[in-house]
Parts: structure tokens; sequence; C-alpha cells
């Protein structure tokens, strides 16, 4: 039944599918390699952030242990400078 025109065309079809979808699944496959690279990056960069985060927090810890001692000694040093005003 089906001629020799309907078998060449039928061919060219599947010639044309199959290569779309082998560009499809190259694609794929290299979109899937690009997220898994960028997930990892991100991770580090993440984790980096968090050290950051960290290293600030102990910082701040010892400036807020630090704060109290500084403001008795400079409301000392003010009352002996009030002092020495008045005695000179």
């Amino acid at each position: 039944m089906y001629t020799k025109r309907m078998q060449d065309a039928e061919t060219i079809l599947v010639i044309i599918l199959s290569v779309t979808l082998t560009i499809f699944l190259i694609v794929g496959i290299v979109l899937v390699v690009s997220l898994v690279r960028l997930t990892k990056t991100l991770n580090s960069v993440a984790e980096k952030a968090q050290e950051v985060v960290s290293n600030v927090e102990s910082a701040s810890e010892v400036l807020k242990k630090a704060a109290g001692p500084v403001a008795v000694g400079k409301f000392i040093m003010n009352i002996s400078d009030l002092f020495k005003k008045k005695k000179g």
C-alpha cells in the first residue's frame, strides 16, 4: 500500500525526530551537569558565609564582655579627672 514516496517521507520524519531527540538529550545532560556544579558552588559559598557569621558572633561576644570593664574604667577615669580639677 505504501508507495516509495511515503516510505521516504516516513524515513525523513524518523531521522528528523531522532536528531531532535538527540539534541534535547544532550542539552538536558549539559543542563543537569551545570546545575550540579552550581549547587556545589552555592553550598561552598553558604558554608563560608556560615563561618563568617560564626566569627562575627564570636567577635561580638568578646566585645560585649570587654564593654563592661571598659565602661567602668572610663567612669573611674572621669571621676579621677573631676577630683584633679577640683584639687587644681
